[in-house]
């Protein structure tokens, strides 16, 4: 009987075991939240001319999902719309990514690109 009872009162502990190992380990984010970002970050590219995505780099750790998303600007445009366009990029990525923590980094992308 004590044996019957033990198994029953450890299926809750060993429950918890479980999810709480897959947030212990790195593990690599589903692919559907990966090509979320990555459409995102397209949206972003065509709605604010930005000569492309750099590159994409997602990454789970516990329960929280880290994105950092690397864009090439236009060198041809002026430093102060740059900044309108980062800004812009930034909030609209946060936007459409609530659940995430997300980076957004800028380079300068080939002149004439």
């Amino acid at each position: 009987m004590c044996i019957v009872l033990s198994l029953i009162l450890l299926r809750k502990p060993v429950e918890i075991l479980k999810e709480s190992f897959a947030d212990l380990v790195d593990a690599n984010p589903f692919a559907e939240t990966a090509n979320t970002v990555e459409d995102s970050a397209r949206q972003c590219v065509e709605r604010y001319r930005l000569v492309g995505i750099q590159w994409v780099r997602v990454r789970k750790a516990g329960r929280r999902v880290f994105v950092i998303v690397s864009f090439l600007e236009n060198p041809e445009e002026s430093p102060e719309e740059r900044d309108r366009v980062r800004l812009a990029v930034d909030a609209d990525m946060l936007r459409l990514n609530p659940d995430l923590d997300i980076s957004v980094l800028f380079r300068l992308g080939p002149i004439g690109g």
